[in-house]
């Protein structure tokens, strides 16, 4: 295994006989003396679109797909500076849609989490997003608790647990949400904007049977916490 740097930043160049040449836009490294690939087995891309969420590139990369037997091809990103993003399918669409469906996937859990809760690999494919992806034009997927506080006639006003207020058209909402009682609580799935948590559209709802308690139900819950009693001899052993 041996690693190459672009631009300041270093990868593991993982040994592949498919490999040839580490390409960046116009920059071209050749590290390994590699069987070049045909181009119509590659491309280049700039983004894609996951089902509702587009994944915008600063700079383009190159993505192979590889038939390894008669009905059955890889895909995967040259350089492999990627290994655990890669699709597999009978066909070079299913093989590429499998790549992207894990790419999305990869992103929004790594991107869902904290720098202390992300392990190595996660971190690893953290630094590669950040240089990779256009944070700001790229959606992510959250889910949260909250519930209708107004109706208008093509618009609901959402308040969730953290507090903030929503106002968002009936177009980007499921239709079961005009179901919903105000007050009544559901949980949501939602996109919004990385950099702003701008909400863009609602995915789906639920019902949910989260419930609020007031400051007196709380005291008497802990009054009703049964209390032992121990010597202070007790307690140090």
């Amino acid at each position: 295994m041996s690693t190459i740097v672009i631009n300041q930043n270093e990868y593991e160049l993982y040994s592949n006989p498919y490999l040839c040449n580490i390409e960046c836009e116009n920059i071209r490294y050749a590290k390994q003396e590699y069987p070049l690939i045909p181009e119509t087995n590659s491309k280049w891309i700039k983004g894609f679109q996951h089902d509702h969420y587009t994944y915008s590139f600063y700079n383009a990369i190159r993505v192979v797909i590889e038939q390894k037997s008669e009905n059955y091809f890889s895909c995967f990103c040259s350089p492999l500076v990627l290994p655990d993003i890669q699709g597999v399918g009978e066909t070079r669409k299913e093989a590429l849609d499998k790549w992207q469906e894990s790419f999305h996937l990869n992103f929004q859990v790594i991107y869902s989490k904290l720098h202390w809760e992300r392990d190595e690999r996660e971190k690893r494919l953290y630094e590669f997003f950040v240089k990779l992806v256009d944070i700001p034009e790229t959606l992510l997927c959250f889910e949260q608790t909250g519930k209708v506080i107004k109706k208008y006639d093509d618009k609901f006003e959402i308040e969730w647990l953290d507090g903030h207020v929503n106002i968002v058209d009936l177009s980007n909402c499921p239709q079961e949400l005009s179901a919903y009682d105000i007050g009544e609580y559901f949980r949501a799935k939602k996109m919004c904007k990385r950099k702003t948590a701008k909400l863009v559209k609602i995915i789906e709802v639920k019902r949910s049977n989260h419930k609020v308690y007031s400051k007196e139900d709380v005291d008497k819950f802990i009054q009703s916490i049964p209390v032992v009693k121990i010597t202070q001899s007790e307690y140090w052993k």
